[in-house]
């Protein structure tokens, strides 16, 4: 079965009812929860209880992990923030956010960066993050509770912005092509 993002709304739902609905034989199926026929593959993902939890959120980026670079994950993890609205981002974060901050560590280790800890790490990540997030806010405004935890950042890494932006030079960089996969 193919991979699908939060980002592609009904496609995505569609593939979660999939893993969830054995024996479906029409579209009509796929959207009948216990006699109820359901507008939307979501609102059938709800009744099922599928969304109850961020079990597909987390499967998401676990999938993600294995194939996306660093830059690539951060960009998913936002997406969920911005239009599948988790129960509880703050714990996505946590599991999530050493590899988010993979590229990050590997700058500072390549620029000779002596002095950093965990919390500079994270803290640059989540500047990073919330970068996208006001990208991607102006397609759909983020939720208050996901916009809350966001809110620890603090002050950034004292190195020079032209190391620091390496990564998202390279990522403006992509081709059409590869801007479509990522």
């Amino acid at each position: 079965m193919y991979s699908t993002t939060p980002s592609q709304g009904e496609l995505h739902y569609l593939r979660m009812i999939l893993y969830h609905v054995p024996g479906a034989v029409n579209w009509s199926d796929l959207k009948t929860v216990n006699g109820q026929q359901c507008h939307t593959f979501r609102e059938a993902c709800v009744a099922l209880g599928i969304l109850r939890d961020d079990a597909e959120h987390r499967k998401c980026l676990e999938e993600s992990v294995q194939r996306d670079m660093p830059a690539q994950l951060g960009s998913l993890f936002c997406t969920i923030l911005v239009y599948c609205e988790p129960l509880n981002p703050g714990e996505l974060w946590t599991d999530f956010k050493e590899s988010m901050s993979d590229d990050v560590t590997h700058m500072l280790r390549k620029n000779d960066v002596q002095t950093f800890n965990d919390a500079q790490i994270e803290n640059e990540t989540l500047k990073r993050i919330e970068t996208e997030l006001h990208f991607k806010e102006n397609l759909s405004p983020i939720s208050k509770e996901c916009r809350q935890y966001l809110l620890t950042i603090q002050s950034p890494l004292n190195i020079p912005s032209s190391k620091m932006n390496c990564t998202m030079s390279l990522n403006n960089r992509k081709n059409q092509t590869q801007k479509q996969c990522f």
